[in-house]
């Protein structure tokens, strides 16, 4: 990753615009232990099953922050049966670049928070 690509993920790490929480939405939360990276996703999923909104709350490197950030804008507006087909190499697009293999746990840690939050939106998936 180069300068530029640090630059500006520390600064979505410093102005996350989807950071908050949904009340009365769906929510899942994943840890990265190895790095003590925990993020949490909520959903406000319409009674059609398309997202409104998409947050993200927790703690973590400026990496991990930033894929949360990042995956909340991507899926807003979106099925939620399409978002929860997303996996590690959908997030990595997002990102426009690999991480090693010591950083992908920072990066997975959104995903799987958004698998977990997918696990509990159930009415929406059939």
């Amino acid at each position: 990753m180069d300068d530029l690509d640090y630059e500006h993920f520390v600064e979505i790490y410093k102005n996350p615009k989807h950071r908050g929480i949904i009340k009365k939405g769906v929510e899942g939360s994943a840890s990265n232990m190895p790095c003590g990276d925990r993020i949490t996703i909520y959903l406000d999923i319409d009674n059609g099953g398309k997202i409104r909104n998409a947050k993200h709350n927790g703690y973590g490197c400026a990496l991990s922050v930033s894929s949360a950030d990042l995956l909340c804008n991507y899926i807003i507006g979106k099925k939620i049966k399409v978002v929860c087909k997303m996996d590690f190499e959908d997030i990595v697009k997002l990102l426009k670049f690999t991480p090693s293999i010591g950083r992908a746990g920072c990066v997975a840690v959104s995903i799987d928070a958004l698998h977990n939050a997918c696990k509990k939106a159930n009415k929406y998936l059939e």
